[in-house]
Formats: C-alpha cells, sequence, structure tokens
C-alpha cells in the first residue's frame, strides 16, 4: 500500500512538471487544447489534489480486487485439481455398482485408491473413463501438460487385454515403475505418458498412476478405494435422479467453491474486500473534489468562453475543451491508479500462496469487470460534465461575467 501511494505521490509530481511545460507549447494548438491546458494551469495545484484524491481510490480498488480475485482464482485451481472437476460426488461405501451404472453423458465414474504402493512407496492410483473423463474434469492442458487426445487416448484398452495396464503417470515415484501393488493384486504396468499435474491428484508428496478404470479389475477391499462419480453444474441434478433411479446411494457433494468459501480464507477476502469498501467510498470523495474544482473556477470559465467565443471559438470547440479539462485530470488518475495498482499485485500475489507445494502456482488475474466499470463512470461523468460546462457558459451573459471579473 505505501508503495502504491508512494508512487501516485511520484506521477503527481511529474505532471506539476510536464502540464506547464504543455502550457508553453500551447500557442501551436488548436483552440480547444489551448484553452484546456490554460485552464488546467492556471489552478495547477487544485489539478493536483483532485488527481491524487482520484487516483488513490482506484488504485487501492485495482490493487484490492486485483489481489481477491488472483487469490480466489488459485484457490480455485489447487481445488479443481483436488477435487478433479466442478462437482464430485462421493458414492457410499455399499453402494453396489456393479455393473457400472448408465449415466447417459451426465458424468463420469473415478475410482480413487489411496493404498496402492510401488517400489514400496505408496502412490495413488486413479482409474478413469478415458473416453468422457476429459468432459467433466477440470483440464488445464498448460498446467497439466498436454492435451486430453494426448494423454488419455494411449489409456483405451479393452478390459479383456492381460498385458501390462497403460499408465499416465504424475509425480515422481523413486524408480521406474513396472507394477503397482494393491495388497492381494499386482497389475503390470506400461508407462504411456507423463504429466505435470492432474485432475484428482490429492496429495503433491504422492506419485499418482491414472489408468482405465475398467481394466482394474476387483480390488482388495484394504487397498482404501472411493468410487466417485464427476460431473458439472449444469448435469448434477439430472445425475443424482438417475442414478437414484438405479438404486445408487451418494454419500456427499464436494465442489470447489466450498475450498475457496473454507473458514480459514475468509479473513484474507474480508479484508480486501474491505479495502475496496474504503476505495469506494474515498472515490466518492473525490468526485465531490472534482465538483468543488468546477465550482471554484466557474466565473473564470464563463470569462474564459466570452472571451475564446469573440476569436473565434466554436460551441462544439468549447465542448472538447472542457471534456479534456474535466477528463485528463480523473482520466490520467484513472490509468495511474489502474496501472500502479495491478503493478502491485503483480509484485504481492505470490506472497499469498497457501500451500507452495501443491499445483498449479498462484495465478494473476486482472478484474477486467471492476475496471471497465470504473472507467464507463469515468467516461461517463466527462461527457455530462462538459456538457453541462457548455450550457451552463452559454446561458450567462458576457457582460455581467465580464464585469464581475
Amino acid at each position: 500500500m505505501l508503495a502504491l501511494l508512494g508512487g501516485l505521490l511520484l506521477v503527481a509530481r511529474l505532471l506539476s512538471w510536464l502540464l506547464p511545460l504543455a502550457r508553453r507549447r500551447s500557442p501551436r494548438w488548436r483552440p480547444a487544447g489551448w484553452l484546456s491546458i490554460r485552464s488546467l494551469t492556471s489552478s495547477l495545484s487544485a489539478v493536483l489534489a483532485v488527481f491524487v484524491l482520484t487516483a488513490v481510490p482506484v488504485g487501492v480498488l485495482a490493487y484490492s480486487a486485483g489481489l481477491t480475485e488472483s487469490l480466489a482464482a488459485s484457490v480455485s485451481a489447487k481445488s479443481g485439481t483436488y477435487n478433479g472437476t466442478d462437482q464430485a460426488f462421493d458414492l457410499r461405501a455399499n453402494a453396489g455398482i456393479e455393473p457400472t451404472p448408465d449415466v447417459e453423458g451426465l458424468g463420469t465414474f473415478v475410482n480413487v485408491v489411496r493404498a496402492a504402493q510401488v517400489n514400496d512407496r505408496r502412490i495413488q492410483l486413479l482409474g478413469i473413463e478415458p473416453e468422457v473423463f476429459a468432459d467433466f474434469a477440470s483440464w488445464d492442458s498448460d498446467a497439466i501438460g498436454g492435451s486430453p487426445e494426448e494423454l488419455l487416448t494411449p489409456l483405451r484398452g479393452d478390459a479383456s487385454d492381460t498385458g501390462p495396464l497403460p499408465a499416465l503417470l504424475i509425480g515422481d515415484p523413486g524408480a521406474p515403475v513396472t507394477e503397482v501393488d494393491l495388497f492381494r493384486n499386482r497389475l503390470p504396468i506400461d508407462v504411456v505418458g507423463t504429466a505435470s499435474t492432474f485432475p484428482g491428484l490429492r496429495s503433491p508428496t504422492q506419485a499418482m498412476l491414472v489408468v482405465d478404470r475398467d481394466r482394474l479389475g476387483d480390488l482388495d477391499r484394504y487397498a482404501q478405494r472411493q468410487i466417485e462419480v464427476w460431473t458439472d453444474a449444469e448435469h448434477a441434478d439430472a445425475l443424482v435422479v438417475s442414478l437414484a433411479a438405479q438404486g445408487v446411494q451418494l454419500d456427499r457433494l464436494r465442489t470447489p467453491d466450498a475450498f475457496v468459501s473454507a473458514v480459514d480464507l475468509l479473513p484474507v477476502t474480508w479484508t480486501f474486500d474491505y479495502l475496496q469498501t474504503i476505495a469506494t467510498l474515498a472515490g466518492l470523495i473525490s468526485i465531490t473534489a472534482l465538483l468543488l474544482y468546477l465550482a471554484v473556477r466557474q466565473r473564470q470559465r464563463f470569462a474564459s468562453y466570452h472571451l475564446s467565443r469573440r476569436m473565434g471559438l466554436t460551441a462544439p470547440g468549447h465542448v472538447r475543451s472542457l471534456a479534456t479539462e474535466v477528463g485528463v485530470v480523473p482520466g490520467g488518475a484513472w490509468l495511474a491508479g489502474v496501472g500502479l495498482g495491478l503493478l502491485c499485485v503483480l509484485v504481492t500475489y505470490r506472497l499469498l500462496e497457501l500451500n507452495p507445494t501443491f499445483p498449479p502456482p498462484p495465478a494473476f488475474e486482472v478484474p477486467i469487470g471492476l475496471l471497465g466499470v470504473t472507467a464507463a463512470a469515468v467516461a461517463v461523468s466527462t461527457v455530462i460534465a462538459a456538457l453541462l460546462g457548455h450550457a451552463v457558459a452559454r446561458s450567462t451573459r458576457a457582460g455581467e461575467v465580464l464585469r464581475l471579473s
């Protein structure tokens, strides 16, 4: 925050040098630009005050919203890796699903085996349906290191195949993998590919093998197998109805949103939400300061309008000069606040890494929606202020204004 405030004050200091320099070159400009730069530099201290009062809340808003969205995206991505999907249902331990129920494209079944061993080291074994797995899994090709076609197609096979089981390896098992020990079962393994991470990875310290679940066969009950069905929000309700009609009992539902809303994350998000609220209130103060600036210079602006009109300034030119004068301060403040705010987010968002060992790494997110709303507010207010200022100036009498001046 201190870096943000210091950076904005530095930008304001640069403006205090640049605006007088621009005024010295303004005689070569068009009338609208010449009039606006003279109006700005004639009350430079007030302009800089309005600039700072506008840039600070915008910068705090961009900083807090950027950190909040980056944190939410990072946690959601990690939860998507752990959960594997948007909606994951655990089946009850005594839920008989042999043969596998027909879910009619509403989801995919997954076997999670936590007690498998390779080379006397415990690993995780994930049995999937390669044909439909990517349709419902949280698949990020950049984080995983390949597309579904590249990594899942080699896993497909027939349940009657007796050769080694094609497998995808995630992590380092410590030695070449040739078979996996499932207590009473030993399955020969043929590693056909590797990946950096994978949906359904529950422990980053353990390696994981991904295989075709149809070829796993009967597993030892001590292998800690959990049968899950993965789906998405669009098909979740229909999936529950379909499974209930087939007598399949579901135990619980796990979603990434539930993980993001965990109690230990709430204080972090509350803090930045509080900063956004303060920034919004400060933004209202900056609007008030801008209105006061316009009111203080109202008489000078009227006199300048009537004199410039006699020198050939047209009505559209006056509107453009007002738009430049009114818009350059909040517009420049918006650019400075957003730029420095996002720069601070880029520097600090990695410090909010909750679990460095769990993939994927932190994500940097730009709050495009919020920034778009603030930019639109600045643009609309500039146009309205310019049109109203021109209308009020036209309604005044030149003799009265010049006599009072």
